[in-house]
């Protein structure tokens, strides 16, 4: 009888708990839709103001890149880690409250790991961040080789150099994946 209601009580709370899940993730997917979209429209709309000089010096395919992958990769950024931040703090703040709770001499070691360990994984989010950039840099030189391959497609055919430029391209998706 009484583990019937405990069984009862953990479905229940499981189940709401998958639910919550469900709009969580729902809720954060249409918001990192919409951070894209208005730094979509933001940074097409800053693009087109430059001086035609920007538009000489920088690549098309890269801009095209920029425009849509790096949109996409900055909200999903910023979603994702606005969601891990509140439920790590959420569960810090929980585990910290009941170790004190439980045991006040467990909780000081915690307390005694705790900064440590913030150092680590800050410095790790930094090098983490700094190969995210260098790949989304080498993704975007690969989509410039692209672009200028199909806006030339004539030329290359007329050369024969089909498998060439699969190549280069090919190597340049390689040094992306390299890093």
């Amino acid at each position: 009888s009484q583990l019937r209601l405990i069984v009862g009580g953990l479905f229940f709370i499981f189940s709401v708990a998958s639910v919550a899940v469900v709009i969580r993730v729902s809720l954060m997917s249409i918001v990192g839709e919409r951070i894209a979209q208005h730094l979509r429209k933001a940074l097409f709309n800053t693009i087109m103001k430059q001086d035609i000089h920007f538009f000489d010096k920088s690549l098309t395919g890269e801009l095209v890149n920029r425009l849509s992958a790096d949109t996409s990769t900055v909200a999903k950024l910023l979603t994702e880690n606005l969601t891990r931040t509140v439920r790590s703090s959420v569960t810090t703040t929980s585990a910290l409250g009941c170790v004190m709770y439980f045991s006040p001499k467990l909780s000081l070691v915690a307390l005694c790991v705790l900064p440590p360990t913030a150092i680590l994984a800050k410095y790790f989010g930094r090098v983490v961040r700094t190969l995210a950039q260098q790949f989304q840099d080498s993704l975007a030189s690969a989509t410039q080789v692209a672009a200028e391959r199909f806006s030339a497609i004539r030329t290359v055919r007329l050369f024969g150099a089909e498998d060439r430029e699969s190549s280069r391209y090919a190597r340049r998706i390689d040094e992306s994946f390299s890093l």
